[in-house]
């Protein structure tokens, strides 16, 4: 935290700042995952829409930003952290990385989400109600810009890898 605290200290024009982490298992804590995605820094909006690269636990903020765009929306069940960081590249935020490994994050094998619905359902139907959103808060110019309809086609394709994953699961019960 001191790090990220620093750098927005001394950057003024960097509205949030997030590293890259590591990720474990509960009952391996010894060996850590990373996994190898760009964390590109910037005005991000593009980026941020296509993917999300940014865990919360590796960010920190300015407050009034946060304030502005209101949160994590708690009726946004999956997604809301890259719906979160959605609206905030749509205020224009500037979003910087430090180029370290600044945490770690812990994945528990076989807990809750184990048995429910496919996780890729669950995103797949929010990222094309959040690509609505947004596509409903962008000029007739940025719409040009970002290749919406590409990312919900890929969104359509992973909510259907989500049906043939449920299915097999129930195939195997």
């Amino acid at each position: 935290l001191e790090a990220q605290a620093d750098y927005l200290e001394t950057h003024s024009d960097c509205g949030v700042c997030y590293s890259d982490l590591v990720h474990f298992y509960t009952d391996d804590p010894e060996r850590d995952y990373r996994f190898d995605v760009p964390h590109p820094s910037g005005m991000m909006l593009g980026e941020i829409l296509r993917t999300n690269f940014i865990n919360f636990l590796s960010a920190m903020m300015r407050r009034e930003l946060a304030q502005q765009v209101g949160f994590i929306d708690r009726n946004v069940p999956v997604n809301e952290d890259q719906f979160f960081w959605i609206k905030l590249a749509m205020t224009g935020a500037k979003f910087c990385c430090l180029d370290r490994i600044l945490g770690r994050y812990r994945f528990q094998r076989g807990g809750s989400n184990s048995r429910r619905r496919s996780h890729l359902r669950d995103a797949a139907d929010w990222m094309l109600w959040i690509y609505d959103w947004v596509e409903g808060r962008l000029s007739e110019e940025d719409r040009k810009q970002y290749p919406l309809d590409a990312y919900r086609d890929s969104w359509r394709f992973k909510g259907f890898l989500g049906h043939v994953i449920d299915y097999d699961r129930l195939g195997a019960e």
